[in-house]
């Protein structure tokens, strides 16, 4: 019998649907106030406990821990929607992107830079933008255009003579696309743009009152998919600051752990991060690092070459060696999570031998690094892992939405060794949930059904024998996210103690019927034990 609260806080007893605490117990009703979990069991023990609860029947069929996407891009669709959003629902082909830079361009000032964000890098029609199409929207500003990716952008002949004078654009790491004739035609790839967008010397900031405004509608459309948790896995000090100005604010409606772009490394000691910065709101997670390119972009470095957008190779390089392993020692020493973006296998072979290095160097300290994307791997790579006590922070649903781009870019043999959940799991590596989104779509239902069927848009298995249970899967993108931000002991489960974030679901996805993805809806997200979606 649970005992009689005598002095009890403001306490919500809520049940209904069947509650999947990830714990091991089955309760019928929890209890929360404070923004946690006080107490769970039945009905009528709690409210005997807690004699001035209020109790509240949810609807719908299953209660789940909040969904929390461990590596996605927030600040990056907030920007697109202050910029010229040129994603596939505002901008079909290359003449409606030109119109509506055209219309951005026609209201700007003199010189003032002209940006888009969203051009399908991959499955734009041709004729794609490049530097020729570009200098008609003018000449008298820079226009930039960031792909869908993140990982390549095209610019007018203005822009480009902006960003080919830095000499950190055109150094190793990336390239300049040129045309038949030898002419740069506008598109850069990796490091150019790299430099351009993170660097805070060459495209404008956004006002951070403004970028502070849409990451809060970021934030209302990530409850609407059942997040309540994130990392933004590359945030400048600009975009840092606009996340302060949001956790000021009351009535946030999610949490948010933040990775910083590895160039900004050297002011951790110095941004400020305001009086309540490392709480359960907003946490620095670690630094960023960006190894090789895009897997969806065909620019990631493999040990074998295939067919990408950029031309044929084995893919990009963004930091040498050297470098790699003199930031990962840097960080490792210090305490601090390296977050190295490692696609293909290739890469990620360099970030274990950099992390190992690190390890060997300052073996008296214990710090967990992440492998982001952690994409193209096979059983050796899986024991070193391991071995090395890095985590997984691999795509959820890439399998189904890029499934097909693969096949035909890197082969089936090698798509099918691309987000190797089971494997990764069963080798006792910590793996987290993550879209990547903007890059790729955020919906993590979509994305369960991604690791549970491992079948592409046109109904092909890649993988079949990395196939998740749908408990497994929920457990990845709950506590396993958790695990990936050191946030296990109030992520990522059910429990008193734990932080009062949770989905609900109108179908019970944990029995696995058939059709459960078509039917399954978010019915309710709560963040702190208040129901933030629907609002």
């Amino acid at each position: 019998m649970l005992p009689v609260e005598t002095d009890p806080p403001e306490v919500t007893i809520a049940f209904g649907p069947r509650i999947e605490t990830l714990t091991g117990s089955r309760p019928e009703a929890l209890a929360f106030g404070n923004g946690r979990v006080v107490a769970e069991g039945a009905v009528a023990d709690l409210q005997r406990c807690f004699p001035r609860a209020v109790t509240r029947r949810l609807p719908g069929a299953l209660l789940v821990p909040g969904f929390n996407d461990a590596h996605l891009h927030p600040s990056f669709a907030a920007q697109q929607a202050l910029w010229v959003d040129l994603g596939p629902r505002r901008a079909r082909d290359r003449g409606e992107s030109l119109a509506l830079l055209r219309e951005r361009a026609d209201r700007a000032g003199e010189g003032e830079w002209i940006i888009g964000a969203g051009y399908d890098v991959v499955h734009a029609p041709p004729p794609r933008l490049d530097r020729r199409s570009l200098d008609t929207v003018s000449t008298r500003h820079p226009v930039y255009v960031i792909g869908s990716t993140w990982h390549a952008a095209v610019a007018n002949s203005r822009a480009l003579d902006v960003i080919t004078a830095d000499p950190a654009a055109t150094g190793s790491g990336g390239t300049l696309s040129r045309d038949r004739d030898g002419e740069l035609d506008g598109w850069m790839y990796e490091l150019p743009h790299m430099t351009a967008a993170w660097s805070g010397s060459i495209l404008p900031e956004l006002p951070r009152p403004a970028l502070a405004g849409a990451l809060r509608e970021q934030n209302s459309r990530l409850n609407a998919h059942g997040i309540t948790s994130y990392t933004d896995a590359l945030v400048t000090p600009g975009t840092w600051a606009a996340y302060e100005l949001l956790r000021r604010e009351p009535g946030q409606t999610a949490r948010a752990g933040i990775a910083l772009w590895h160039a900004h490394r050297g002011l951790i000691g110095s941004l400020p991060l305001g009086s309540g910065f490392g709480d359960e709101w907003l946490r620095f997670v670690g630094v960023k690092l960006m190894y090789d390119g895009a897997l969806s972009g065909g620019t990631c470095l493999c040990s074998e070459p295939y067919e990408g957008p950029a031309g044929s190779g084995t893919g990009i390089q963004v930091l040498s060696r050297a470098e790699l392993t003199e930031i990962v020692a840097g960080l490792h020493g210090r305490g601090i999570r390296a977050c190295v973006h490692a696609n293909g296998d290739a890469a990620i072979a360099d970030v274990l031998d950099a992390v190992e290095a690190a390890r060997s160097r300052f073996p008296q300290v214990d710090v967990s690094h992440r492998i982001e994307h952690c994409s193209i791997t096979d059983d050796a790579l899986i024991e070193r892992i391991a071995a090395c006590g890095v985590i997984a922070v691999p795509f959820g649903g890439f399998v189904r939405y890029y499934g097909d781009d693969l096949v035909r870019m890197y082969s089936a043999p090698r798509a099918a060794r691309v987000a190797r959940h089971a494997s990764l799991l069963a080798a006792g590596v910590s793996v987290a949930g993550s879209s990547d989104f903007p890059c790729g779509p955020v919906d993590v239902l979509t994305a369960l059904d991604s690791l549970t069927s491992r079948t592409t848009e046109s109904g092909r298995v890649i993988g079949e024998r990395e196939r998740l249970d749908v408990r497994r899967a929920l457990w990845v993108y709950t506590a396993g996210s958790a695990l990936a931000t050191g946030e296990a002991a109030i992520k990522g489960r059910l429990a008193p103690g734990y932080l009062a974030d949770f989905t609900v679901l109108s179908e019970d996805i944990l029995k696995a019927e058939p059709g459960w993805p078509d039917r399954t809806r978010i019915v309710s997200t709560w963040v702190g034990g208040r129901q933030v979606w629907p609002r």
